[in-house]
């Protein structure tokens, strides 16, 4: 897929396919069984060769634009079919699945089956006594590397970077010039983008939080993670935030964002250049923040929604839907914030006319 992720088979061909993931037969008829997969992708990025899925609704636009050779699809939206792909490109061929979010999560793992195992061996640079650098990593001019740092393979550290005790960048990710990474920090399938600060105990790159439900066993199916996390330039991440990589799309901090301590970002999200974040808010994955956005502390942000340009959200409040370009919201849920106090305003009045109605 990239340099970060190498595959253990070539291909599989469709036979091989349906008899993996135990699909229909009969539904998947139409398909020429001697024909071959390579790789696994998001609809955005797949192309020739390559398999993905449709599981959500929301996703329609991208199955329809989309240039993956192959796609999984569920029966209702098989179904649907000559309804919502009028404008279907012919070139990429249905493959129905019960489920398929589960079936592209065990075709990932059989294309890429030590993912999530972890690289121990390095092969030691003797120009960096206190540190664990790989002889294959590419270090730029003036970088300091503190101890007991660990350096993998294929690494690329830009002129002027600093990189505090007791970090970790793992194999192929790149760090970009003039950016300031402080101790005991992990960074993994990613790249880092120039004059950036990464604080203490900042964690990029671990595989996101992706399940699915095995149909026979009744039993959690972990998701294969094969996208990264790019961090655009002049990007800051407070102390102890968790930045999830892709599934099988890329994690994107674009230029100038600002994230406070403690805020979790999920797998395949995205937040738009200049947008403010403080602290212990979550957004969970597959869900897009627009440039310019003001987000209060400790909120929580609903997967697979789209938040607009200048969006001023306040603290603690529970976002469950899309919000359009300069709204500002607030509550729990998230409401226009003079709805919100209205509602405030009319619960206070209840509770004067009725001040014995909790006894």
């Amino acid at each position: 897929m990239n340099r970060f992720f190498s595959k253990a088979v070539d291909f599989i061909d469709i036979k091989s396919l349906i008899h993996l993931l135990d699909l229909d037969q009969e539904k998947n008829s139409h398909l020429d069984k001697t024909q071959k997969i390579y790789n696994v992708s998001s609809l955005q990025d797949a192309g020739n060769g390559d398999i993905s899925f449709l599981q959500n609704k929301k996703y329609y636009h991208s199955f329809l634009e989309t240039k993956s050779e192959f796609c999984l699809v569920s029966d209702e939206i098989a179904k649907n079919y000559n309804e919502i792909a009028k404008n279907y490109n012919e070139k990429t061929k249905i493959i129905i699945a019960k489920d398929p979010y589960t079936s592209i999560a065990k075709l990932a793992n059989y294309f890429y089956p030590n993912v999530n195992n972890p690289v121990i061996l390095i092969n030691k640079n003797p120009n960096f006594p206190f540190a664990n650098v790989d002889i294959t990593a590419q270090i730029g001019q003036n970088v300091q590397i503190g101890h007991g740092v660990t350096i993998e393979k294929n690494v690329t550290i830009e002129d002027n970077v600093i990189i505090s005790h007791g970090s970790f960048i793992g194999h192929g990710c790149n760090i970009n010039k003039n950016t300031v990474i402080y101790e005991n920090t992990s960074i993994r399938y990613a790249t880092i983008g120039s004059n950036c600060i990464i604080h203490s105990g900042v964690k990029i790159g671990q595989d996101g939080f992706g399940f699915a439900i095995d149909d026979k066993t009744k039993s959690l199916f972990k998701i294969t993670h094969l996208g990264i996390v790019k961090i655009g330039n002049n990007v800051e991440i407070g102390a102890n935030s968790c930045i999830d990589r892709g599934s099988f799309d890329t994690t994107d901090i674009h230029d100038n964002v600002k994230l406070d301590n403690l805020i979790q970002v999920g797998h395949n999200a995205k937040i738009g250049q200049s947008s403010v974040i403080a602290a212990q808010t979550a957004i969970a994955g597959s869900t897009s923040i627009g440039m310019g956005c003001m987000i209060g502390g400790q909120v929580g942000i609903a997967g697979h929604i789209k938040i607009g340009n200048f969006v001023q959200i306040g603290g603690k409040a529970g976002v469950i839907s899309n919000i359009q370009d300069n709204e500002k919201v607030a509550g729990h849920p998230a409401l226009p914030v003079f709805s919100w106090l209205k509602i405030n305003a009319m619960l206070k009045k209840m509770i004067k006319k009725h001040p014995n109605n909790d006894k």
